[in-house]
């Protein structure tokens, strides 16, 4: 997937597109290169929430994102938010944090054993 998204970066300009962060990704690594990469070019990279489809992550969605301080019209909210995002001068305010290391290892253990074994037990 690395090399498919260091393509993308590079052709960036010809195709148009944002980066995507999320709230699961561990605050104990470095920055992916490849949001390093993005914003040397100017890419904007969007922090948002992507709970995982466990019971405890209920409370998850909204919990990391941006914010700005633009006006948004009622009748034309994704056109408006797509032109802030897209204005690099705008300042995309970042909240949240990244998953602490114990819930992020325990959350990659349990998504490894709902790939691997069906609802029944069996593999």
């Amino acid at each position: 997937r690395g090399k498919i998204v260091d393509d993308l970066i590079e052709s960036y300009g010809k195709i148009n597109f944002y980066m995507g962060d999320n709230g699961g990704r561990p605050g104990f690594l470095p920055m992916p290169s490849q949001f390093i990469k993005a914003r040397k070019k100017k890419i904007p990279v969007l922090p948002g929430s992507d709970p995982l489809p466990f019971p405890e992550e209920f409370d998850r969605p909204g919990n990391f994102g941006f914010f700005c301080r633009e006006n948004i019209s009622g009748k034309y909210p994704a056109r408006d938010l797509k032109k802030i995002i897209s204005e690099s001068q705008i300042k995309l305010r970042p909240y949240g944090k990244p998953e602490k290391p114990l819930i992020f290892f325990k959350n990659q253990v349990r998504m490894q054993i709902k790939k691997h074994f069906k609802s029944d037990g069996k593999k």
